[in-house]
């Protein structure tokens, strides 16, 4: 699955589970873009061939007139085969045609007679409100519903849809719902944004705001609700690279050294010495850590979710990653003592002790809050008068120590888990200017011109 993921850009649409261990698994795989889709088969514990024999091939047709298109391939000759009994229900929604001519849809199933009826029901209830709302104008906060339910969560992370939904609830709703959307102007938009920044909102911040509404009308003007993305003319917000702190060598030795027997160890130390983050620190398990090799993988991460606490994989590939850890003593001891701890634990207190198995736990033995893990960083931080810093900080500090002894910047953006140097480079820009100053002082002492 993960192959047509990857490669082909396709999601799981639904999938049916088997009844019994005999039955077939299938996964349908679609593009939401076009009618087409990719079943995948597996065939569990089936000693028996499959009816059809291996490596069968088919191809799905849409037809207005299923029964006159089925009695005709009947009188054809080919071979008709009939599942009355599925106990699925399949509700099609239409949204129209986009501008290269194909249809614009989304399929879903059901099992439940009643969820897909309801589905329907109120697919149709928005298609009619389209129709016949404000003279057959859909308003902003209708149009944002529909597209976050049918566009958006079947596609993205779930905390990339809580975050979403809170922008649309609190802010856009509040102040724009009602506006019906060919009524957008690039002066409201333009004001709501300099409302939002007036409030107090960071100018990323509000640069998200602008992404949702871009993104949201653009898919608007594919529906044939709008002639235009009134987005294009509005001008959001200047981007702010956030400025974190971090620590020199010395700085990170005397952190690590008054930390050390502290709960908070574990994180501190796995963001300095391997840049980890904190969802990356707070999802590490004993499985992914071989004290033997000396290597961590990350592949794991805990966040939360509007208060409920998910583990997930990394929101790019490029983000699992292994990092060896290999003549890093300090590190080394330190996560072969917690592994004996954690095992000695499981002996002396049972299973009910961190019986996950998370690398770095509070002193109860459970998994870290990452934001209770932040805040509990940055107080330890200041009970001990020490420079102000962030956990994340911590992270910039690896990077910030590893660009002054000129490792490379692609080798710092692949234990970063960047997607691309470009990435780091902006991110990092303050580390890497402070480089190309040292560069043009090099030059310069050898010309001459520098005193």
């Amino acid at each position: 699955m993960k192959f047509y993921e990857d490669v082909f850009g396709m999601k799981e649409v639904f999938r049916i589970h088997p009844k019994s261990a005999l039955d077939m698994v299938l996964c349908f795989l679609s593009d939401r873009h076009g009618g087409a889709m990719i079943t995948l088969v597996w065939y569990g514990e089936r000693k028996t061939p499959y009816e059809l024999g291996e490596n069968n091939v088919h191809i799905a047709l849409v037809t207005d007139d299923f029964e006159g298109s089925y009695q005709r391939h009947k009188v054809m000759g080919i071979v008709c085969i009939e599942e009355l009994q599925k106990d699925l229900y399949y509700v099609t929604m239409h949204y129209g045609m986009r501008p290269d001519g194909s249809r614009d849809r989304c399929v879903r199933t059901f099992r439940c007679l009643d969820d897909a009826e309801s589905t329907l029901t109120e697919f149709l209830r928005l298609r009619a409100l389209k129709r016949t709302r404000h003279g057959g104008e859909v308003i902003l906060a209708d149009w944002l519903e529909v597209w976050l339910r049918d566009f958006i969560c079947p596609n993205r992370e779930k905390t990339t849809v809580h975050g979403y939904e809170n922008i649309i609830r609190l802010h856009l709703v509040p102040a724009l719902g009602e506006v019906k959307l060919p009524e957008l102007q690039p002066a409201q938009l333009q004001r709501y944004y300099a409302e939002l920044l007036e409030k107090g909102l960071s100018h990323n911040t509000v640069r998200k705001h602008h992404v949702l509404l871009h993104t949201a009308l653009e898919a608007a003007v594919r529906q044939g609700l709008l002639r235009e993305n009134v987005t294009r003319y509005v001008t959001p917000p200047a981007k702010v690279l956030p400025s974190h702190r971090y620590y020199d060598p010395a700085q990170l030795r005397e952190l690590f050294c008054r930390c050390a027997g502290t709960e908070i160890e574990p994180a501190v130390k796995l963001a300095g010495y391997l840049g980890l983050r904190r969802s990356e620190i707070c999802g590490l398990k004993w499985r992914c850590v071989d004290l033997d090799a000396k290597i961590v993988t990350v592949r794991e991460v805990r966040t939360s979710v509007g208060g409920t606490f998910i583990e997930k994989k990394p929101k790019s590939y490029s983000s699992v990653r292994r990092l060896c850890y290999d003549g890093v003593s300090d590190l080394e001891k330190l996560l072969t003592r917690l592994h004996d701890e954690w095992e000695r634990g499981q002996r002396e207190r049972g299973t009910g002790f961190n019986p996950e198995g998370y690398v770095a736990v509070t002193e109860q033995g459970k998994p870290w809050d990452p934001n209770g893990l932040g805040r509990r960083v940055a107080a330890f931080v200041e009970e001990n008068a020490l420079p102000s810093i962030s956990l994340h900080g911590l992270r910039h500090s690896f990077a910030s120590v590893a660009n002054s002894r000129s490792v490379p910047m692609f080798t710092i953006s692949k234990a970063l888990g960047h997607s691309s140097t470009s990435i780091t480079s902006e991110v990092y820009t303050h580390l890497f200017d402070e480089t190309v100053q040292d560069v043009v002082n090099v030059v310069a002492k050898a010309i001459g011109t520098r005193a």
